[in-house]
């Protein structure tokens, strides 16, 4: 019984965690990360489907690499979007595991919580040599907090890197990736019924390069086998229309 009443507590400990709104208390003095890790994606809802104006933009990550060839020679990919390619997988987008979907939620928020001179900062250079993490942090945390954006950023940049050496890294050398969240609108909710309704136009987040990251535990062959399947099945849908 003990057990059980312990876990119930810390499951609405977390889930009262998640839910702070301000980033400073919710990642400072309460263990917001860890709470992130716990709820998602399992314990995540959106309540906007139940609401007089549902969800109505499609989330996405889009990544590209700048790679080099053993000649030297140095190549940008094409734009690839990564959640296209996720969202194949029926398993995944049944469950709400797509991991695309909730980095990408995750770091638009953190992307819109950065002041004008931080966001100058991610916007306007790159950081992609070894050791410009540390240097991007500083720079940010001049202008304020920078962890909520790391760690958002970190995850992206992160799974960025696995798509990368997923469809290049058996060629080329992975120097930098870079990422890009696009929103997606569909037809408002009022207007569902007009048969000339367009939607809004997307918008997306702009960030320079990063320098690959991968952390512990993460396995790219196993990675790769099931990226290149979902990305089979994807076809154009992954690649810029």
């Amino acid at each position: 019984m003990l057990i059980v009443l312990a876990l119930a507590a810390t499951h609405m400990f977390f889930t009262a965690v998640v839910n702070v709104p301000y980033s400073q208390v919710k990642y400072g003095p309460l263990p917001g990360a860890a709470a992130d890790a716990y709820v998602r994606p399992y314990f995540v809802q959106n309540y906007r489907i139940f609401a007089p104006n549902p969800a109505s933009e499609d989330r996405e990550l889009w990544v590209r690499a700048w790679v080099e060839a053993e000649d030297g020679t140095r190549t940008e990919t094409e734009w690839i979007n990564a959640t296209a390619v996720e969202l194949t997988d029926t398993y995944r987008k049944v469950l709400r595991k797509q991991l695309t979907i909730v980095g990408a939620e995750a770091y638009m928020a953190a992307y819109r919580g950065l002041n004008a001179q931080q966001t100058e900062i991610v916007t306007g250079g790159n950081f992609h040599r070894e050791g410009d993490r540390e240097r991007l942090v500083a720079a940010l945390s001049e202008h304020g907090s920078a962890g909520a954006y790391m760690r958002a950023s970190d995850y992206v940049t992160a799974y960025a890197t696995q798509v990368a050496h997923a469809l290049y890294g058996e060629e080329y050398e992975i120097l930098a990736v870079q990422s890009r969240i696009v929103y997606e609108p569909v037809v408002r909710w009022r207007d569902r019924h007009d048969a000339d309704a367009e939607p809004p136009p997307p918008t997306q987040t702009r960030a320079g390069w990063r320098e690959p990251l991968e952390y512990d535990g993460q396995d790219q062959e196993e990675f790769a086998r099931s990226f290149l399947t979902w990305l089979e099945r994807a076809g154009e849908e992954a690649y810029p229309r």
